[in-house]
């Protein structure tokens, strides 16, 4: 039985595969792992707003309990954004972003550098730890054989169902994160996994200030220096912050190291790098442009 299973998640990544083709947002490329199916690699081209002309390298892991939970989105590319756990420094989260909740390093679900928070848009998709008691509710009820036969479904559930996020919708979220300046001016700050880029973009933006005490340091930007207890990050001076931050994660993702490295950037699960880019003088660019180009024509008629 599972290995049927196993075959059945695999056909049905493979056609989620082929149906995203016609409906992936301008700008992301995706091409599954040579490895797994449950691993897919995707380069982001930011084409306007904040973050415009940044090249990003990001992947999808999508879980065994997938199309019941969604995939895990994580960045390759290092880049100051609200949204991302960044990189080069430490940084976790229990109950995934609970703001309510403290944290500490023994809290066995961490969030890995480069994570992607998506639960503010898919809430269905990731709820938040007081949302599983509907789903233990169910376990347990039928452990006591009080309710739901197998098979059975509420209306609740069936709403649930035909509610599901798309993989399309999740794709133009994270291209709306990186695209658009309303997105972000709308983030709640109970979602920022960089409470330092949040509070940056809101100073870049002249944005009325907001006391961060009542999150979870789960989503504070760790430090080499602790920060003082006393001191409310939205207090600190942000000006020209977001604009150098961005500014040279943006010019690191478009560097040759990073676009024509033998390891660009990083991989995320130790995969290999399933989207290459290779350098070509001017002459060669023109010529693959005009091989395209009549190959859309071909297609055309």
């Amino acid at each position: 039985m599972p290995a049927l299973l196993a075959s059945f998640k695999r056909q049905q990544l493979l056609l989620d595969f082929a149906a995203i083709k016609s409906r992936c947002p301008e700008g992301i490329y995706l091409a599954p792992a040579a490895t797994s199916p449950s691993i897919w690699s995707g380069v982001l081209f930011v084409r306007q707003g904040p973050y415009a002309s940044a090249v990003l390298r990001f992947e999808l892991t999508f879980p065994a309990s997938y199309p019941e939970v969604g995939p895990s989105v994580t960045f390759a590319t290092e880049i100051f954004h609200p949204l991302l756990v960044p990189l080069t420094t430490y940084t976790f989260a229990a109950g995934a972003l609970d703001p309510n909740t403290t944290v500490s390093a023994s809290e066995t679900e961490r969030l890995s550098p480069g994570s992607f928070n998506l639960r503010e848009g898919f809430p269905l998709w990731y709820p938040r730890p007081a949302d599983y008691g509907s789903r233990s509710a169910r376990s347990s009820s039928i452990e006591s054989g009080t309710a739901y036969a197998p098979g059975a479904c509420t209306n609740e559930e069936n709403k649930s169902l035909e509610e599901r996020p798309s993989l399309a919708a999740v794709l133009q979220y994270i291209l709306s994160a990186f695209e658009s300046d309303d997105f972000l001016d709308s983030l709640p700050l109970r979602a920022a996994l960089n409470a330092n880029a949040w509070h940056a973009w809101r100073a870049h933006r002249g944005l009325p200030k907001l006391s961060s005490r009542s999150i979870s340091p789960a989503s504070v930007e760790s430090s080499r220096t602790p920060l003082s207890p006393g001191r409310d990050p939205a207090d600190w001076n942000w000006d020209g912050v977001w604009e150098s931050r961005v500014r040279n994660g943006i010019e690191e993702s478009i560097s040759d190291t990073s676009l024509f490295g033998t390891r660009p950037s990083r991989a995320v699960n130790n995969t290999s790098i399933a989207i290459r880019f290779s350098k070509y003088d001017d002459q060669r660019t023109e010529e693959i442009q005009e091989a395209m180009l009549r190959a859309m024509d071909v297609g055309a008629t």
